[in-house]
């Protein structure tokens, strides 16, 4: 009788964890060109600070090197507490493409609507793991 509530227990393990790893699959990450375009900023930078609330976390950057939408030597980007969004390491440098929450979809979130945003689907990645955006991204400004 053991073995069976033994695999019983193992298969609604199994079953109900299904849907947390299908949520946070994404299709093919769109191309470095296409993201570019899409998105309201790209840039490199280095964080600086994480301030984590219940809701979201706001991240802190010193701008490295900017490819679109970031004129300044910092910037504040957000993103969701969610298990499938976007963990930032303080002290670590990462290639971003932020876009506002309005154009992605997130109106909801809770911060202001023109606040930059990182959608974990898209191509934000440490910069030591993103030589292939690096390579084919233009010079920057």
């Amino acid at each position: 009788m053991m073995p069976k509530t033994v695999a019983f227990a193992l298969f609604v393990a199994v079953a109900l964890a299904q849907p947390l790893q299908a949520a946070c699959r994404c299709a093919q990450p769109p191309s470095v060109t296409t993201s570019l375009q899409q998105a309201q900023a790209v840039f490199s930078g280095r964080v600086l600070q994480v301030i984590a609330t219940p809701t979201y976390r706001k991240i802190t950057f010193q701008v490295e090197k900017s490819w679109k939408g970031i004129p300044g030597k910092w910037v504040v980007v957000y993103t969701g507490t969610d298990d499938c969004d976007v963990v930032f390491a303080p002290k670590v440098s990462y290639l971003v493409y932020a876009s506002t929450a309005r154009a992605l979809g997130l109106e909801a979130f809770r911060v202001e609507p023109k606040a930059l945003r990182v959608g974990f689907c898209g191509r934000t990645a440490k910069t030591r793991e993103a030589q292939e955006d690096l390579t084919a991204l233009p010079r920057p400004h």
